[in-house]
């Protein structure tokens, strides 16, 4: 038996070809064990014809078999039950004490319903009596396609929920950076351990460049250089922030794996951009098939590559996407905090070389305010200082009978209001222009009130 890719057996009549599905890690290994001479290979060969993607391997003994199972690959067990040293039912305890998930079919020729029932209460995958004719070995073919498959998609739904809470932890990981460079750093290291991406680089864009900023440790210097937006697979995705990905990007006419099959079979037509080489620009390094590039919002590109034809498939781009969206919030909240911190920065220099009185509160809400600074010229004004209090000063300055504002409706407008005002000051009530300018920052609204004098 031992069919590998290699040297792959024929299956004209593959009955069960629809219920095994496909690994895409090399044929699935299915190991027969019966102690009679021929039986296995001969329920070997059936099944290996009937079912796609998988290798046989044989053996006379449940000790034997047992060797195979902890030290080689096995996707799913046919055994027979009555063999000498060990039954069935006693050997799937062994094989359930090395792997506790790993498909189990009995097919026996000791058929009774004691047997049966044992069997299920033991917990067997499938159970099967042998009989005379093609049509047991096709019950049999398709009871072990159907545990392959089974089997492949409890992989898969591990697979994706390990994948999921990586990227879950690569978000929250992600709070406390502070700068967009390492946020590029950190989107390539997960694309590299979570979605096992070898080839990467991700690419800053900057005004109508896309500037490469980390790459794989696999990536030299050499393999990547800057674009021009809207240039190649790189700059396309950055113009148009839709993933694309490349199943060929150069076709050599004398290479024998152009034989292989570009309709991809499996992929969904209504996925990503998907193109050949002759429609992007040539890849920088000379080894390159395949890619798949993905926006990082409006702020760059995470792209792979590899030397295998069409190497990226519709789960690669469902979480290279989910990783980059994640990359792109990130992104986009450094650079509001950035603009608010420069923002507060500016306000905050202007504020200490006004000439006007200025005073800087902290809404707490509901209409409670926090004095914050106030600047020399508001103390020569007002003979008030941050010491005196936001409540203090504020009964101060406000005289008797006149009109107070209410702090909420300040921070309701959109922007700065202007009004004319009455307040006390050392030489007595003079009137005044309010500037009240509310600022939202990260995580705190301030306001600055600036006064100018109605009679100078």
């Amino acid at each position: 038996m031992n069919a590998g890719p290699d040297n792959p057996s024929e299956k004209p009549d593959s009955v069960a070809s629809d219920a095994s599905g496909t690994s895409g890690d090399g044929p699935r290994r299915v190991l027969f064990v019966d102690d009679e001479p021929g039986a296995a290979d001969l329920a070997a060969t059936h099944v290996e014809r009937l079912v796609d993607d998988i290798e046989t391997v044989t053996r006379l003994s449940p000790e034997e078999a047992l060797s195979v199972v902890r030290s080689q690959s096995v996707d799913c067990v046919v055994s027979d039950f009555d063999m000498p040293g060990s039954n069935g039912l006693e050997f799937l305890e062994d094989v359930r004490a090395v792997d506790s998930g790993l498909p189990f079919v009995l097919f026996t020729g000791k058929g009774s319903e004691e047997i049966a029932s044992e069997a299920i209460t033991a917990g067997v995958t499938d159970y099967l009596q042998k009989g005379a004719g093609r049509d047991r070995y096709e019950m049999l073919a398709n009871s072990v396609a159907n545990a392959l498959g089974h089997r492949k998609a409890e992989r898969d739904l591990r697979e994706v929920n390990a994948k999921v809470t990586a990227i879950h932890e690569f978000a929250t990981g992600l709070a406390s950076v502070t700068d967009v460079e390492t946020v590029f750093d950190r989107t390539v290291d997960a694309a590299e351990d979570i979605l096992e991406f070898d080839r990467c680089v991700a690419a800053h864009r900057r005004g109508d460049r896309v500037v490469p900023t980390a790459l794989s440790e696999s990536v030299t210097e050499g393999e990547i250089r800057t674009f021009d937006v809207g240039e190649g697979v790189v700059g396309t995705t950055v113009a148009k922030e839709e993933t694309m990905v490349v199943d060929n990007l150069s076709v050599d006419p004398a290479d024998p794996d152009e034989l292989e099959d570009p309709a991809a079979p499996g992929r969904d037509p209504s996925g990503p951009d998907r193109r050949e080489g002759a429609e992007v620009a040539d890849p920088v390094a000379d080894d390159i098939r395949s890619a798949i590039s993905v926006p990082i919002g409006s702020h760059g590109v995470l792209q792979a590559v590899s030397d295998g034809y069409a190497a990226f498939d519709a789960r690669d781009v469902e979480f290279a996407e989910l990783l980059a969206t994640h990359a792109a919030d990130r992104i986009e909240q450094i650079e509001t905090e950035d603009a608010l911190r420069r923002e507060r920065d500016r306000l905050a220099a202007l504020f200490d070389d006004l000439p006007l009185p200025a005073v800087r509160t902290v809404a707490l809400g509901d209409g409670e305010r926090r004095l914050d600074a106030a600047n020399e010229a508001f103390e020569e004004t007002f003979g008030l200082s941050v010491e005196h209090g936001y409540e203090e000063m504020r009964e101060a300055l406000i005289p008797d009978g006149a009109d107070r504002i209410d702090p909420e409706a300040a921070l309701d407008r959109d922007g700065p209001s202007r009004l004319e005002v009455r307040r006390r000051t050392p030489d007595g009530l003079r009137d005044f222009i309010l500037h009240v300018i509310p600022v939202e920052q990260t995580q705190e609204t301030v306001i600055y009130s600036v006064y100018a004098d109605i009679g100078e």
